[in-house]
């Protein structure tokens, strides 16, 4: 493996860990800051194209389906925050999300 390849694959990487290391911002949840490192990692990794678009696309929703499953983070106001095991692969319903996949 050369160390172009191994470079992104640090960089797509560092995102998702940099939110478990540094702390959450105000008036963030944990959980959605934890998504956040998801989602810019999925993006570096569409830019840098390690692997194909659609495993990259099922990992970061299975990953993101797996951090919103876990025990549900309780907010000062006493309101629980969780991700709902049907909602994490809502948006796939939609027909123009399949349009803009196949183009």
């Amino acid at each position: 493996m050369n160390l172009k390849k191994l470079l992104h694959y640090a960089i797509i990487l560092a995102c998702p860990i940099a939110t478990y290391i540094f702390p959450t911002p105000e008036g963030l949840s944990v959980l959605g800051w934890h998504i956040l490192g998801v989602y810019i990692g999925t993006i570096l990794a569409l830019i840098l194209k390690p692997f194909p678009a659609p495993p990259l696309l099922l990992a970061a929703v299975a990953i993101s389906a797996i951090i919103g499953n876990t025990p549900a983070e309780v907010l000062a106001d006493g309101t629980k925050v969780a991700v709902k095991q049907g909602s994490v692969l809502d948006g796939y319903k939609s027909g123009t999300t399949w349009l803009v996949f196949a183009a």
